[in-house]
């Protein structure tokens, strides 16, 4: 079993620079056909909800809008996987009401994006927003790895909150594995 981790991610790849964008760490990317996809992150204290999409034969960068009235959150932490034409958002943390070096009360939800028609419609068209799972204090986690088997969504370690404080959330590094059914979400 490999010791308790966070910050670590289930895939890596080098990413061409953003014309008039600066680099963001704390973002998620998954694959799908011919293109990669990046949301969230953050660019030094600056969070935000973008949703970039690498053209990956042409190396071209385009960042998918958010329609008036239904931004998805600031997330950083997080994991994303891409499955089928959805893309998954799960877990992670709001910098902005979850500062670095406070308490941590991270996410304990999904977002997911239908990727087809927000490529065809160039903005990001949500189909779930906010989907919680059963278990809070087993599920609310950042930093952690994803994948996808079996129909379920295997998430792998991370910061998650300790249940040995009642009164205040402490964050602990874990090394435990969790799957969430695709039917839930």
């Amino acid at each position: 079993i490999p010791s308790s981790r966070a910050g670590h991610s289930s895939v890596s790849c080098s990413v061409p620079a953003l014309q008039g964008s600066s680099l963001q760490g704390g973002s998620v990317s998954g694959a799908w056909p011919r293109s990669l996809y990046i949301y969230g992150g953050n660019e030094f204290e600056a969070a935000n909800n973008e949703l970039l999409v690498l053209a990956l034969d042409e190396l071209v960068w385009t960042q998918l809008r958010h329609p008036v009235g239904s931004d998805l959150a600031l997330r950083v932490g997080h994991s994303s996987l891409i499955i089928g034409d959805r893309m998954f958002i799960f877990g992670g943390r709001n910098p902005l009401t979850q500062p670095l070096g406070t308490s941590f009360d991270g996410c304990n939800n999904c977002d997911v994006v239908d990727i087809r028609r927000s490529v065809e419609t160039g903005q990001v068209v949500i189909i779930k927003e906010d989907v919680e799972f059963g278990n809070p204090s087993a599920m609310t986690r950042s930093g952690h790895s994803a994948c996808v088997y079996n129909n379920r969504i295997v998430v792998f370690g991370g910061m998650v909150l300790s249940e040995e404080e009642e009164d205040e959330a402490t964050a602990v590094y874990s090394s435990d594995i969790v799957a969430i059914s695709l039917f839930a979400v």
